[in-house]
């Protein structure tokens, strides 16, 4: 498991008005020292060129070695750099939360350059705010997909700050599908993405998201079979499932021999363990969903973190 933490080097934020800087904050090791007021000329002026050119705000521009967030409220422009391949739409909604947080506990409207007076401890709140953007990333073995009609997949626990991904990583940024899955999935339950190429296939499940990539000739039957599968294993990815007891002779019947003997060689793990260490995890997850909805089995918690 890898933690990857968020590609934030520098933060200024400044007064609108004025242009006068009012918190900086180096973030990364590796960014050079840098005077705020230099920064904060520069942007004011880049500013006032866009609104002569009557192109509106900036909202951001690429240097050589870094990407510029910009965001504004009516008396604040929070600056942030990041890296050049980072998604800017994840670190505007940051920039926007900053901005905002601060008008409301300082008043900004007839601000003097009155700085250590104003601030409250906003090193601790941008502290929390940052770590919400970090997440803790499992990588599932490629193998586990190998020979199936899908390319991947991506899990994402919102609470835990847990992801895991089988073979996503290499096509899309996992941060930018999370970035996706929150702006698609705010009023719908499901939603697609299509393009000539793939097509993503998006699920919330009580505060989780699944993220599923299929190439474009997978028939609509194969689609909708891994869609209950991973969704199933989505709702329940840190359960423990078991026949209930006397239920096998009914099992084997509803299901077949070797499914339950699957079911019951794999009883003691949780959903997110068979799918990162078990030879075939899908095909065994599969077993599991079919007897759940024949009521044979109960559910055990297997704990929250992985």
């Amino acid at each position: 498991m890898r933690v990857v933490k968020p590609m934030l080097h520098y933060i200024l934020i400044m007064h609108s008005t004025s242009g006068l800087p009012i918190y900086e904050r180096k973030v990364s090791p590796e960014f050079m020292d840098l005077k705020s007021e230099i920064l904060s000329g520069l942007i004011t002026a880049l500013q006032q060129v866009s609104q002569y050119l009557k192109i509106g705000d900036l909202s951001t521009f690429n240097t050589h070695n870094y990407k510029v967030v910009i965001k504004s409220t009516e008396n604040l422009r929070v600056t942030l750099l990041i890296n050049l391949d980072d998604n800017e739409e994840e670190w505007k909604v940051v920039a926007e939360e900053l901005a905002t947080t601060l008008e409301q506990k300082v008043d900004f409207s007839n601000w003097r350059g009155e700085l250590k007076k104003t601030i409250f401890n906003f090193d601790t709140y941008i502290d929390e705010v940052l770590s919400r953007f970090s997440w803790n990333i499992t990588k599932i073995p490629i193998k586990q997909v190998e020979e199936l009609e899908l390319f991947g997949f991506m899990i994402v626990d919102k609470e835990s700050r847990n992801v895991y991904t089988c073979n996503i990583e290499d096509t899309w940024k996992p941060s930018e599908l999370i970035f996706k899955s929150e702006s698609l999935l705010k009023e719908a339950k499901d939603a697609k993405i299509e393009s000539k190429d793939y097509v993503l296939h998006f699920i919330k499940r009580n505060g989780r998201y699944c993220v599923i990539a299929f190439p474009t000739y997978v028939s609509q039957f194969e689609v909708e079979r891994y869609i209950k599968t991973l969704d199933f294993a989505t709702l329940h990815l840190y359960h423990m499932l078991q026949l209930k007891e006397n239920m096998r002779d009914m099992a084997i019947t509803a299901i077949g021999t070797d499914a339950v003997n699957r079911i019951v060689k794999y009883s003691n793990l949780r959903v997110i363990d068979i799918l990162t260490t078990v030879e075939h995890p899908l095909e065994t997850i599969e077993d599991f969903r079919r007897a759940w909805i024949r009521a044979l089995l109960q559910v055990h918690a297997g704990g929250e973190n992985h």
